[in-house]
């Protein structure tokens, strides 16, 4: 019994690679296998702006996880820069742009080649009490 509660203890476990990633530039937590690499990105939204951003990427064994930020801090005039058939009605569609950001990088992902999603619960995200 004590030699297998040492082998046991020896092994190193999955859950023990994981730890609590902090990032306090980009203010996001999540739980990750190490430190990321990170790639500098340009984003296109969805009206045709240009943000700038970051693609945090972690790789344990084959699996591939990554979390990608894009700042719209400042939306405002970076969309008085683009002339978008939207602008014609009048100003203030970059909010919509914003609002509307998710969705809009949830639909560029499902459109991947080879992405299927099979499950997307948004209504429990950010659901605290």
């Amino acid at each position: 019994m004590a030699a297998m509660c040492a082998v046991l203890l020896g092994q190193p476990s999955a859950a023990q690679e994981w730890t609590e990633y902090t990032n306090r530039v980009d203010r996001f937590m999540v739980p990750a296998p190490g430190a990321p690499t990170v790639e500098t990105i340009r984003w296109e939204s969805e009206y045709g702006a240009t943000f700038p951003g970051r693609v945090y990427a972690w790789t344990q064994g084959r699996n591939r996880y990554s979390v990608t930020v894009v700042d719209y801090t400042d939306a405002e005039r970076i969309h008085a820069q683009v002339d978008h058939i939207a602008y014609r009605g009048g100003p203030g569609y970059w909010t919509i742009d914003i609002m509307a950001s998710i969705d809009y990088a949830a639909t560029r992902y499902r459109q991947k080649p080879g992405v299927t999603v099979t499950y997307d619960a948004w209504n429990y995200i950010e659901r605290k009490r």
